[in-house]
């Protein structure tokens, strides 16, 4: 079989070079067009270290990557085949071996080592003197509930075991509870089904939360439900030029609440299957896992609205299953949750009747109350912010938020 020519050579690696620059082009192209090069700008102390962590170990591939290519292009040029004799052979080179050995070794070193210590530090709590926000996470198909604790100056008088049927509860002081309220202890949820004295019957592990081992003298706080939900559709993740395609909205999302450079801890559970709590700008995400209670710990660094969803395929609805983070400065979050925990204001009282004495018939002020109350159901030009029934509007006091956003609900569950 006759040999190409020198000629015909040099054409075939001109062309195999060409392929291949227009191959990669268009792969890269196509990554940079379906994909972030690079994660988003993060939004938390935690976010903040796993995105300088992730930008060392993208430049350290980075270089590997142009010094190998480098090196394969070098020696496919300087030792490309012009005739038929053999280049020089190397069967073993001490050197080159030690080189190519021992630097992988401290590439890979030198990552575990920072990844070792990022880690350790975003999944560490904090010191036991720094405040610290907990909120409830409870995920369920396809919704997530997001739950406050406040304290009540309330203890366990006696202990009371991790087994389910142990339902006797003895506190401090039964007067500070209510029946079919919901209260913590540790990461446990119970709610309280009936009280006698200071012995309460009580449901155990509610909201997803595990049941747990409680000794005497523990603490235990009152929950409150500060799920908002949005009222608008501020475009994220819809399609504003064909809404009927079905594309996902920021509508009817719930919100949860949580205060700027203040270390939040997150206790997720969930109601059924396996979901994630996820928000992009956190680059930080921790499963919620029916049976289990998991504690995902951050400190906010920039107030504003980021968007969140559930990373865990779930069902039928997972793509619908989003939420939104609300960051407040520390002053408005405190202003915030001071709102949602207090108490509904009392009713007003019936004016006192005038110096003749005479008062309204009780069906006369019966009919004009149900008149007024169908009227406020039925006109649209009812007062601004007060119920379809025409009761009060929501509890003034809480901080300017965005147009769109629902004021939270008030009382505990």
């Amino acid at each position: 079989m006759p040999m190409p020519s020198p000629r015909r050579i040099r054409l075939r690696w001109r062309i195999a070079v060409a392929a291949s620059l227009v191959t990669g082009l268009l792969l890269l192209s196509a990554g940079v067009a379906g994909a972030q090069a690079f994660p988003p700008e993060a939004v938390s102390e935690e976010g903040s270290d796993i995105r300088n962590l992730y930008l060392l170990v993208f430049f350290l591939a980075a270089a590997v990557f142009v010094v190998v290519e480098a090196g394969i292009i070098w020696l496919a040029i300087k030792y490309r085949r012009r005739d038929d004799s053999l280049p020089p052979q190397i069967h073993g080179h001490r050197g080159v071996e030690v080189l190519w050995t021992v630097i992988p070794s401290i590439i890979v070193l030198v990552l575990f080592i920072v990844s070792f210590v990022v880690l350790d530090h975003i999944e560490s709590a904090p010191s036991k003197y720094e405040p610290v926000e907990v909120i409830d996470v409870t995920a369920q198909q396809w919704a997530w509930s997001f739950y406050y604790a406040t304290p009540m100056d309330a203890t366990t008088r006696a202990r009371i075991s991790d087994d389910p049927a142990d339902v006797r509860l003895r506190v401090s002081d039964g007067t500070l509870f209510e029946p079919f309220k919901t209260y913590r202890i540790d990461v446990e949820h119970i709610r309280v089904d009936s009280i006698e004295g200071n012995t309460l019957m009580v449901a155990r592990g509610v909201n997803g939360t595990v049941v747990q081992d409680h000794p005497a003298g523990e603490e235990i706080l009152r929950i409150t439900n500060g799920t908002e939900v949005s009222q608008d559709d501020r475009g994220e993740l819809t399609d504003s030029i064909d809404p009927s395609s079905g594309a996902v909205t920021t509508m009817n999302t719930p919100i949860v609440t949580v205060p700027v450079g203040k270390t939040v801890r997150f206790n997720i559970s969930s109601l059924d299957v396996i979901h994630s709590f996820y928000a992009p700008q956190f680059l930080y995400k921790l499963d919620a896992m029916p049976g289990r209670t998991q504690a995902l710990w951050l400190k906010v660094t920039d107030a504003g609205f980021f968007q969140g969803q559930c990373a865990e395929f779930c069902g039928r609805e997972h793509a619908r299953m989003l939420f939104s983070v609300r960051a407040l400065p520390l002053d408005e979050y405190d202003a915030w949750l001071a709102a949602l925990v207090a108490p509904p204001p009392p009713a007003e009282e019936a004016a006192p009747a005038d110096d003749a004495g005479e008062a309204a018939p009780e069906d006369d002020a019966a009919d004009d109350a149900g008149a007024a109350e169908i009227g406020a159901e039925t006109d649209p030009a009812a007062e601004p912010g007060t119920s379809r029934y025409g009761g009060p509007p929501a509890p003034a006091g809480l901080p300017t938020q965005p147009a769109g956003w629902t004021a939270p609900r008030a009382g505990a569950l």
